[in-house]
């Protein structure tokens, strides 16, 4: 059941794919894609779209298929936002016996941010779950950090959560980015992940972000399993959108990048994404 619950996590951990440097983001901070969520939050009452897809590719179970990895941020402030992830789907198609199609839970929580330092920068998502088919709501607390002296960063994150009321999950991250240009970017990830009383898994993974206009990001990522048990391949693509923000306007001029990335929890421990 356990090794059973740490694969439907990673699963949905990829569908989603921190975020975008900000010599990338001249008007919003994604939270895709990667794993970690970002270290700023959305504008002041003015929502982030996120959503996106995820092909997992498995020799003992087979291929699944996640969406839309949808989320939702709206700023309270400088320095706070309300998060609503809403349920994600997922379909698994194995080599023997039958498909299967299993649905996540909604996920609501805040985010609090700030600086640290000239370079540096941290939040705190807090988050619970929504039961969409029943069951129990459970919890999930998140630190995330990054640091960006200049084109090269990095960036990082712990949480725990629960993935049962008597089931703890725990994960951690850390990645280097790099931003060549204004628009664009690139990370290389690694990644564990454990439940109690069970052998850590360990992810290695590398993607990339494109600022198409001030208001719209697109995204490619992967992963890969490095050890027993773990899904071995997943491929993910998806698009952040700033609504209410004129893609005509100018770019404001670059600061330090600052590398941030996230992948969506697990169904059921409190976050939706990327």
């Amino acid at each position: 059941m356990k090794l059973f619950l740490k694969r439907v996590s990673f699963w949905v951990l990829a569908c989603a794919a921190g975020g975008l440097p900000a010599a990338a983001r001249a008007q919003f901070s994604s939270d895709r894609p990667g794993y970690a969520n970002s270290t700023q939050t959305a504008p002041h009452l003015q929502p982030i779209v996120e959503m996106g897809t995820a092909f997992t590719f498995d020799e003992d179970d087979g291929t699944s298929l996640s969406a839309p990895s949808a989320s939702i941020r709206l700023g309270l402030g400088t320095s706070t936002e309300l998060r609503l992830a809403l349920p994600n789907v997922t379909g698994v198609f194995p080599e023997e016996g039958d498909n299967d199609v299993a649905f996540g839970d909604a996920t609501a929580g805040l985010k609090v941010a700030f600086e640290v330092g000239r370079n540096g920068a941290m939040s705190f998502v807090p988050s619970v779950s929504i039961p969409v088919n029943g069951g129990d709501a459970t919890g999930r607390l998140e630190w995330n950090w990054s640091y960006s002296p200049n084109a090269f960063g990095l960036m990082g994150n712990l949480a725990g959560g629960t993935v049962a009321p008597d089931l703890v999950l725990g994960e951690g991250s850390i990645a280097v980015t790099y931003a060549p240009s204004d628009p664009l970017w690139f990370y290389l990830l690694g990644v564990m992940l454990w439940v109690e009383d069970e052998d850590p898994d360990a992810f290695a993974g590398a993607g990339m972000g494109y600022m198409l206009n001030p208001a719209l990001q697109v995204d490619f990522s992967f992963d890969v399993g490095l050890t027993e048990g773990t899904t071995r391949l997943t491929v993910s693509a998806g698009l952040t959108v700033l609504l209410g923000e004129s893609a005509a306007a100018p770019a404001t001029a670059p600061v330090a990048p600052t590398a941030q990335l996230r992948r969506p929890r697990p169904p059921g421990v409190g976050r939706a994404a990327p």
